[in-house]
């Protein structure tokens, strides 16, 4: 049986955090992708065996290029753009997806790429994004509200059947992030220093790596809390969920940067909410859509750093609230972004178009 043939276009294809798009082209089975990318590097990272054939790609018709029955884009540096001369003679349907805040918040409304976007808009057959709000966000830069399928980021219950298990302990403040302004790394920094004051058993621990390390290392040092701080650099997927695994709270003060750049909903909070993690994050970006305030996390406004103390003090000292708060989460998010789920909305979004050709 001849299975339809996706072109998937994007900027890099596939880093070590991208594990939900890994994921989900694994379980699109009745689907096979050919990738082109600037740069191709996922083989060391996952194993996807629905693609079949990558190349990189900067612009134009990759050499050797065949006429598939899709085409799909993530949207990322200007890709989508990008495709449209391939596309401008074909009939097969065009599906966008944009998966993060900087794609809905900056990227749309980039002024110096007002006529490609426009152009995008009206060619492309269908948008994906990842919640209800980015929906809004393309809507209001004049999508058609028709062509736009909501489809969030999928988790795979089987890696997160052992909860994180909050208990008495000295208390573990994490954060899994790039270190970047709209992560608030720097807000986690001095919220810590704060929380230390009451609690001096505390430890923070902080998993990832970026340009604003130094400036992280350099505040660490300000405060002189060097000895109760820990920055793992980027660690295996594994080693990761490890790293939840051994935390009390989940810390995630995301703030809008200066650029205007928000988050969507980061993976790292899924996935702490997937463990059992009692989540205290900001009012940032799409985060209210997966971190209920009172009912599975704790939300304050943007660098309300006093706040944020408070709200990891409160987790902290009490267990009952704790563990109530990441149950809550865990049983929500297990269900609303099941990966088996997601990758039936994308397969359903297929047919449709395929059908409809």
């Amino acid at each position: 049986m001849n299975l339809p043939r996706i072109a998937l276009f994007t900027h890099r294809f596939l880093e070590p955090t991208h594990i939900a798009v890994a994921q989900s082209l694994s379980c699109l089975t009745d689907y096979r992708f050919h990738v082109y990318a600037k740069q191709v590097s996922f083989r060391h990272c996952f194993d996807i065996p629905t693609v079949v054939h990558t190349s990189v790609w900067h612009q134009g018709i990759p050499e050797g290029f065949f006429q598939p029955d899709l085409y799909h884009s993530i949207w990322d540096d200007k890709v989508s753009f990008r495709v449209l001369p391939i596309i401008d003679q074909s009939p097969r349907p065009y599906v966008v997806t944009l998966h993060g805040g900087r794609d809905v918040a900056c990227g749309l409304f980039d002024r110096r790429y007002k006529d490609r976007i426009d152009a995008l808009l009206e060619r492309a057959n269908a948008f994906t994004v990842v919640c209800g709000s980015h929906r809004a966000k393309l809507i209001a830069r004049g999508a058609d509200p028709n062509k736009i399928w909501v489809i969030p980021v999928g988790i795979d219950p089987r890696l997160y059947s052992d909860s994180a298990g909050v208990a008495a302990r000295e208390p573990v403040i994490c954060q899994v992030a790039r270190f970047i302004e709209k992560k608030g790394v720097l807000d986690t920094v001095d919220t810590f220093r704060r929380v230390l004051a009451v609690e001096p058993k505390a430890k923070l621990l902080l998993v990832g790596d970026g340009p604003l390390k130094p400036a992280i290392e350099a505040r660490i040092r300000e405060h002189g809390i060097g000895a109760r701080c820990q920055i793992t650099g980027p660690l295996s997927h594994r080693d990761m969920l490890g790293a939840l695994r051994s935390a009390t709270v989940y810390l995630h003060p995301a703030r809008t940067s200066t650029d205007g750049d928000q988050e969507g909903t980061p993976m790292a909070i899924l996935e702490a909410q997937a463990l059992g993690l009692p989540v205290v994050a900001t009012h940032s970006g799409a985060i209210a859509e997966i971190v209920e305030d009172k009912v599975t996390g704790l939300l304050v406004r943007e660098r309300a750093v006093a706040d944020l103390a408070a709200a990891v003090i409160g987790v902290i000292n009490n267990l009952d609230l704790a563990r109530a708060l990441g149950a809550r989460a865990r049983e929500r998010i297990l269900q609303r972004h099941c990966l088996d789920s997601v990758a039936r909305s994308y397969a359903s979004l297929y047919r449709h178009l395929l059908e409809g050709r």
